[in-house]
């Protein structure tokens, strides 16, 4: 069996989050288990826990895989990725698994990503936040409207437009007549605004 343990970060009696690649037999790990070692080495068999220390690029795949798949009985899990993961990629991709399944919003943990220093964990709450279909959201998104982060402006003029009411139109109209904006946010911003006519 080939497996990638984490280091322990804490305590030795915590469970080390491990990936493992294939089972005994050669076999790729169920949704619902995986293999874990603890902080002794000992192998166990407990409930899907992903790596949130992937070091090589096919751990990477497994985790990516992973969030792709998680249903609503792994928001936990995904939670943790999110908060936990040092790796932009896998913290993305927990990001955008709790938007899919409308998780994101109400945790203030999660959205406080959206001043994450990585681009791409920034990037990835700013879709869930769209994704999440919460008017509310629109709060939270109002803020970096006006941000330098250019890179992330056509995103959330994007979440936006997705999310509607009336203060979004009002944010998306601002864009339109921000003289400041460049012409990708400006085509941004009308799309955005024909979306929910």
């Amino acid at each position: 069996m080939r497996a990638a343990a984490a280091t322990a970060l804490a305590a030795p009696a915590l469970l080390v989050l491990a990936a493992v690649l294939l089972l005994p037999g050669g076999e790729p790990p169920s949704r619902g288990k995986l293999r874990t070692s603890s902080a002794a080495g000992a192998e166990e068999s407990g409930p899907a826990v992903p790596v949130i220390r992937a070091t090589t690029p096919a751990e990477v795949r497994q985790v990516l895989r992973y969030c792709r798949r998680a249903g609503t009985e792994e928001q936990g899990t995904l939670r943790r990725l999110a908060l936990d993961a040092r790796d932009p990629l896998i913290t993305g991709n927990a990001i955008r698994a709790l938007g899919r399944l409308r998780a994101f919003l109400g945790d203030p943990g999660l959205t406080a990503l959206l001043h994450d220093a990585r681009l791409r964990v920034r990037q990835e709450a700013v879709v869930a936040l769209g994704e999440s279909g919460d008017p509310s959201a629109v709060g939270l998104l109002a803020p970096l409207i006006n941000k330098e982060d250019r890179a992330l402006r056509p995103l959330v003029i994007q979440a936006l437009g997705r999310l509607g009411g009336n203060r979004a139109r009002q944010l998306l109209e601002g864009v339109l007549s921000d003289p400041e904006a460049t012409p990708t946010e400006h085509a941004f911003a009308r799309a955005a605004l024909a979306e929910k006519r």
